[in-house]
């Protein structure tokens, strides 16, 4: 199943962020819904994938958004996806594990097994 990642900004109610957990190998990224089109945005290079539907429909609030949450997005990536991961920097992701109260230590070594084993 997909894990739906809700948005903080104002077009929370009609607008999506989702991981899809059967994709083949394809570039780590999140698909945005919303306005009945859907989207992908890159979490390695931080960009939008396809040139339709064109994504000037995507409100910069919810660009600034994925930008802002790009850890918590691609560790969410990696969780379902640890054969494909998205690096992310470990004094970013002991970062985010603190802002989540979460134990760093604890969970960087949970992380850190999980892509061992995934390679």
């Amino acid at each position: 199943m997909p894990v739906v990642i809700k948005l903080k900004c104002r077009f929370r109610k009609h607008w999506k962020l989702r991981i899809h957990d059967l994709e083949e190998r394809e570039p780590p990224h999140i698909t945005i819904y919303g306005e009945g089109d859907k989207w992908r945005w890159n979490l390695r290079k931080k960009c939008f994938m396809d040139k339709k539907p064109p994504y000037n429909g995507v409100h910069k609030e919810i660009v600034d958004e994925i930008e802002d949450r790009w850890i918590e997005l691609s560790y969410e990536w990696n969780q379902i996806h640890a054969d494909n991961p998205v690096e992310i920097n470990e004094i970013d992701l002991k970062e985010f594990f603190k802002s989540k109260k979460w134990d760093v230590e604890e969970e960087l070594q949970k992380y850190n097994d999980l892509l061992k084993k995934n390679k």
